[in-house]
């Protein structure tokens, strides 16, 4: 089942709003990048060498999301009515901010498409149109986005226990080979491991 992803507002709780839209396209990359510590951060510590500087640094990590998003409206060469695509990219212009003056106004938005959901600030816009109709109306168009915040909810499900089969509990693919005495079993083992030659 196809899951597109979307953006929305964020509420007063710091909460996904309902004031949401899909993307037109599911993205094919997402890039995101998250700090990590570093030796300027651990010189900031409490100064008790027995203490993790790390481990106290209440600071919280911005992390950044960058995505392409596209947009099209051309459907046929004999079409005669040609659809604006800035009308698909104007959605994202309420969380630019522009003309915001103190840090509490800023609007946040959120990125969410499947278990991938950050809030935070939109940071920039970069709007590339690549395809024009005769009278010179955009109709395709790539817009790069990057978002500067954190990640929202439990983003990875935590996987259940796999049963150990018979082959892990070896040490090496030879141990398992000669672990069976059947030829059948060995030619089975060694399709499973991609061997082709192989001498016990």
């Amino acid at each position: 089942m196809l899951t597109k992803a979307k953006l929305s507002n964020v509420d007063d709780s710091g909460k996904p709003g309902s004031n949401s839209f899909h993307v037109q396209f599911n993205p094919n990359e997402i890039a995101i990048s998250e700090a990590v510590a570093s030796l300027y951060d651990m010189e900031k510590g409490t100064g008790d060498p027995h203490v993790n500087p790390v481990e106290t640094k209440k600071d919280k990590q911005v992390l950044h999301l960058s995505t392409t998003l596209f947009y099209n409206t051309f459907t046929s060469l004999s079409q005669k009515n040609y659809e604006d695509v800035r009308s698909y990219i104007r959605k994202l212009y309420p969380y630019t901010n522009v003309g915001v003056e103190t840090k509490a106004n800023l609007k946040k938005i959120c990125f969410t498409w499947s278990s991938i959901c950050v809030i935070g600030i939109l940071e920039k816009i970069d709007v590339r149109y690549t395809m024009f109709s005769p009278s010179g109306v955009p109709v395709r168009a790539e817009v790069s986005i990057s978002i500067a915040g954190e990640y929202y909810g439990e983003q990875i499900p935590e996987a259940e226990p796999k049963e150990t089969g018979e082959l892990m509990e070896h040490s090496s693919f030879l141990e398992s080979m000669r672990s069976f005495k059947e030829s059948d079993d060995w030619k089975q083992i060694a399709r499973e491991q991609n061997v082709k030659k192989v001498r016990l």
